[in-house]
């Protein structure tokens, strides 16, 4: 639910999962940011190649 409500948010939704991805300390909210970007379509296409270099794989794996 938390990830359609930041989606009902447009463009600031999508800076706030870009940001999480690339900023956050915790890597479930890093993985959950990126299956959130996923959800803007190809055009997050950047910050989601970004989320392949994380050190988690449980982040990584989002990505697929």
């Amino acid at each position: 639910m938390a990830l359609e409500s930041i989606y009902s948010f447009g463009p600031q939704g999508e800076l706030m999962l870009i940001e999480g991805l690339a900023k956050d300390k915790n890597s479930i909210i890093r993985a959950e940011c990126a299956k959130g970007l996923g959800l803007f379509g190809p055009h997050t296409f950047r910050a989601i190649i970004f989320g392949l270099r994380d050190p988690e794989e449980n982040v990584r794996m989002y990505q697929l």
